[in-house]
């Protein structure tokens, strides 16, 4: 063969292979745009589902649509609303990425804005420039803004040939949307328009049986019998708390005039507010009679935040027939719908039916009182048992059924006449300054009681016991009653009048014997409270013991203690100490004077009993402060006593209880045995939930741990994993600074690659390798606790100490990196989280490298199984198929490419015509890649040298020539190749090296080994 020849072939194959290639890159455009266009429409089936699954509210739907448009287009500034009659609600405004405050705007006639225009022609709108495309828009924005956008893109909300909304794309920048935003920007519209409808059909069906439910709630709770303005409070109060949005005003109809009555509203609380039936819209309503509404809306849409929020007023007269009693009105920055007004309207007519009983029943209750006043005169003050109820409803008893104004009861304590109730205009300065008188004193109500008996001076200003009281110089006259019981004194009552001769005898006779009946009640009173105070006693020791057992807080713990100790007996300042871990007592609770507070926390050298000792139940407070640090902080007033009771279990000492209080008297026996017990229930209780705080504390630290984990786990990516981990270090930990290093494989050295709180600093460390030592690290030894270690400069600069915490982090033997915190005090058991941090982050680090080390592996494995099929495609796909013959062939590669090969090439007839077929069978000197390589050549060459060569020696020498002149490599190939005649059944084959080969007769059933040459 000629070397033209040659290289006609070769370009012939070049050729061949460059249209094959061509065909190949068009297949792969093709399935490329296909595989996109698939994932477009999977991306919005995705987002139409996730839209209709999403819950039925219009504002979490919203929300649900904006997320789905950020996915596909630009939603930087993102509009979307409902139209409800001639309004447009927003349902969200998102500007620059933030939401804005929602609005509802009025649609007007002559300025319906791009979405009015949108409803009415039902048409998308891409604006690529405002400024340019202003005088040709269809219609002129509403929008008002110091910035507006330049572009945005529009489409409506399509239910049937409804328009339900609009939602709108907008940008700053001119040009910023296609059409093909716009086409991405209906398809969401579509996905979102029957999700919006049923939303606001739910919402419009579950918003007027709220509306009813809170109706009816309103009416149930309406009490008509009640005073007319406690009525008309209670309606309003109602009102505003079942619909919370509302202020509500109740107007009473007066002649022609509407009197306010009772309101919730801010701007008329306080105010006396008069309107003429006829004027403003409260009294329209009442002249006609029926409901009027007013509402504002702003026309425009605005950016900022100052914008004008809408305005409503709904008034709804209160009648029965044609009888107005009223109108209510209701004010709010929502608007009313039809079926708000129905429900007003409804609630306008339990109203007024509730003011008619309210107003029957006052009169009735006013001569029913007037009858029972006598009767409850005695009954009264012999049915209750608390001294407090019962002087109230004696005062009351006496200004209501005498009208005595200026009344006031005293009892005797000791040698002092203590006041303890009153009526009048000075009975509030009375009550706080708390007067007491000398019973051997001047004074009426001292004579009356040094008597035992009545004293009524018809004018005081001529009695020489006389003395003015308190807020009481206007006194003309007086009486005073004596509270006796079996020969004793118990107290007196005062009554005082502004009048001359204002009381007669028959009147002092009568203030005696109420003065008598309420002796009797003040004796029972005492011996009911005797008795109630033993029982309480015994119920809160009773109490303490249960309580103290089943609270697990210990802060709840000390509290309750100090607040049960309050019951049972009198203190001025009572303290719990709990022993730290430093060994001193600390201040953990207190009551008694606000700067106490101040020292919760404390430490205070106090002594502190050994457990081998007996520990007394109670002891004298200074034995065991002999530096008199604790009551020189507490500042207690001298002299006071003081009483300490150890807190103790198992013969453990915990602490103190301690207990102050003010003046010479020590505690009684019956005191310090009951503080001793509150201690002892106290120590038990101290001891519980110091064992449920440990138990919180190691769960604690199980579930931060597991939330490492998880965090590591669900991450994306290593570098995703070691900056939640880092994050959650100071979330978890309670350290402000923490770096992650990992170890280079190229120079050995750690480089800071994570990190939290460092700052700017961070840049300067990244550039600055670290070798392991630096940080205390031994390379040779794996270490799995904390390394307490001085920082290097750039790093302790950065942390802002000297000092830090290193854990190196191995897996397999292997250093992989570290992780540096800065030293922390007293991190106790937050030392367990720091080791777990660090085995999740060694293990991270670990999980990532076998992950690529896999990854390389199995692109390996996917070039050499490419690799197999084309080498599997230079083979003859069928053997030939010659008459009388049958033609079969095995190649199985020794891995996944090889050298070995066999081919069947179809050779020119001999000159008799008679079919020639060329036998390949060849082995290359090698395995793998390089040897699939070689055989690719050999297979080319010899094809092309066959083809115009019969002779098989011939053929295999102008091929080996062939690959001497082109292979630059070591490699060789052995070659059988053998021209085959089929007709005449000769076999003429040349051997290049190859193993010699076989022939086997069927009918002899023997093999020969042919001549390997």
């Amino acid at each position: 063969m000629t070397p033209s020849l040659v290289w006609i072939y070769l370009f012939i194959l070049v050729v061949a292979l460059s249209g094959a290639g061509f065909i190949l890159y068009r297949r792969w455009q093709s399935r490329r745009a296909l595989v996109a266009r698939l994932d477009e429409l999977s991306k919005f089936a995705d987002a139409g589902q996730r839209i209709l699954n999403a819950p039925f509210d219009l504002h979490l739907l919203a929300q649900r649509i904006y997320i789905e448009a950020g996915e596909i287009v630009d939603v930087s500034i993102f509009q979307l609303g409902l139209f409800d009659g001639d309004r447009y609600r927003l349902l969200i405004w998102i500007m620059d990425g933030e939401a804005r405050p929602l609005r509802e705007f009025s649609l007007t006639p002559n300025s319906l804005g791009i979405v009015g225009w949108m409803r009415e022609s039902r048409r998308s709108l891409l604006v690529r420039d405002f400024e340019k495309e202003i005088d040709s828009l269809p219609a002129k924005p509403r929008y008002i803004s110091d910035d507006p956008p330049r572009s945005a893109a529009f489409v409506p909300l399509m239910v049937g040939d409804a328009v339900l909304g609009v939602m709108a794309i907008q940008n700053r920048q001119p040009d910023a949307f296609s059409e093909e935003d716009l086409r991405l920007l209906s398809i969401i519209a579509n996905h979102a328009a029957a999700a919006l409808q049923n939303a606001r059909l739910l919402d419009q069906a579950q918003r007027r049986a709220t509306q009813l439910e809170l109706l009816s709630e309103v009416a149930q709770q309406i009490n008509a019998l009640q005073s007319l303005p406690a009525l008309y409070s209670q309606i309003v109060n109602l009102i505003a708390e079942k619909f919370s949005e509302y202020h509500v005003s109740f107007f009473e109809i007066e002649g022609e005039q509407l009197n306010l009555r009772a309101t919730t509203n801010p701007d008329h609380i306080g105010k006396t507010i008069t309107i003429r039936v006829g004027d403003d819209i409260a009294g329209e309503a009442a002249a006609t009679g029926e409901p009027i509404i007013k509402q504002e809306l702003p026309e425009y849409m605005r950016a900022e935040e100052e914008s004008i929020h809408p305005h409503s007023t709904l008034v709804v007269p209160v009648s029965i027939g044609k009888r107005v009693l009223g109108v209510l009105e209701i004010r709010s920055h929502a608007l009313f719908d039809d079926s708000a007004v129905s429900v007003f309207r409804s609630l306008a007519s339990q109203i007024a039916i509730a003011i008619l009983e309210a107003q029957t029943y006052i009169a009735e209750q006013r001569r029913a009182d007037q009858l029972a006043a006598l009767a409850r005169a005695s009954r009264t003050v012999v049915s209750v048992l608390d001294l407090d109820d019962i002087f109230d409803e004696v005062l009351d008893l006496i200004e209501e059924r005498f009208q005595y104004k200026h009344v006031h009861v005293f009892l005797l304590q000791g040698e002092q006449l203590v006041h303890r109730a009153g009526t009048g205009k000075a009975a509030s300065r009375w009550l706080i300054e708390n007067p007491s008188f000398p019973i051997n004193g001047k004074g009426l109500i001292t004579l009356a009681a040094r008597k035992q008996q009545g004293v009524l001076v018809a004018d005081t200003s001529t009695h020489p016991d006389y003395i003015i009281g308190i807020g009481q110089e206007a006194t003309r006259s007086e009486m005073v009653a004596p509270m006796l019981m079996a020969g004793h004194v118990l107290g007196v009552i005062d009554v005082q009048s502004p009048q001359l001769n204002a009381f007669t005898q028959d009147d002092l006779q009568t203030l005696q014997t109420l003065a008598d009946t309420l002796a009797v009640a003040i004796r029972n009173a005492r011996l009911f409270a005797g008795e109630r105070r033993r029982r309480r006693l015994a119920e809160i020791l009773r109490e303490v013991s249960n309580a103290l057992i089943s609270t697990v807080q210990l802060d709840d713990v000390l509290e309750f203690i100090l607040d049960a100790l309050a019951l049972v007996t009198q203190y001025d300042v009572a303290s719990i100490l709990l022993i730290n871990e430093h060994g001193s007592m600390s201040l953990r609770s207190s009551r008694g004077p606000a700067h106490l507070e101040d020292l919760i926390g404390e430490s205070f050298n106090l002594k502190r009993f050994e457990s081998h000792k007996t520990i007394p139940e109670t002891v004298v407070f200074h034995e065991v402060d002999q530096g008199h640090e604790y009551h020189d902080r507490l500042a207690m007033p001298e002299p006071h006593a003081c009483l300490g009771s150890p807190l103790v279990i198992r013969n453990e000492h915990l602490g103190y209880l301690v207990v102050d209080r003010a003046g010479r008297e020590n505690f009684p026996p019956e005191e310090i045995e009951l503080i001793a017990a509150f201690a002892s229930q106290a120590a038990v209780a101290i001891e519980n939930a110091r064992l449920y705080a440990s138990q919180q504390e190691e769960a604690w630290i199980n579930a931060a741990l597991l939330q490492v984990a998880e965090a590591v786990a669900a991450s994306p990516s290593l570098d995703v994993s070691l900056q939640t981990v880092s994050r959650l270090t100071t979330m978890l930990v309670g350290v402000d600074r923490v770096a992650i290093y990992q170890r280079n494989e190229a120079d050995s050295n750690f480089h800071l690659t994570h990190h939290e709180g460092l700052g700017d600093a961070a840049s300067t460390l990244q550039r600055s390798p670290l070798s392991p030592s630096v940080l205390g690290v031994n390379e040779s030894h794996v270490a799995a606790a904390a390394l307490h270690t001085t920082l290097p400069p750039d790093l302790a600069s950065a942390f802002g100490c000297d000092q830090g915490m290193v854990w190196s982090l191995w897996a397999r033997g292997e250093l992989l990196g570290a992780l540096v915190v800065e030293q922390g005090h007293a991190l106790g058991k937050r030392l367990q989280i720091l080791d777990g941090i660090a085995h999740q982050l060694s293990m991270a680090m670990e999980n990532a490298r076998l992950a690529r080390e896999v990854a390389v592996q199995q692109r390996l494995e996917r070039e050499m199984e490419v690799g197999r099929d084309i080498q599997a495609s230079f083979l003859p796909d069928a053997c030939p198929l010659v008459e009388g013959w049958s033609v079969c062939a095995y190649w199985q590669a020794a891995r996944q490419v090889g050298g070995d090969f066999y081919d069947f090439i179809q050779l020119r007839p001999d000159d008799d015509g008679n079919e020639r077929w060329g036998i390949v069978i060849a082995d290359v000197a090698d395995k793998g890649v390089p040897a699939a390589l070689f055989m690719a050549l050999s297979r080319t060459l010899l094809r092309s040298v066959a083809i115009n060569r019969i002779s098989p020696a011939t053929t295999l020498e102008r091929v080996n020539q062939l690959i001497l002149s082109d292979a630059r490599s070591n490699l060789f190939v052995t070659i059988f190749y053998a021209v085959w005649t089929p007709r005449t059944g000769q076999l003429v084959y040349a051997n290049g090296g190859h193993n010699p080969p076989l022939l086997i007769r069927a009918q002899k059933r023997n093999t020969k080994r042919m001549r390997s040459h």
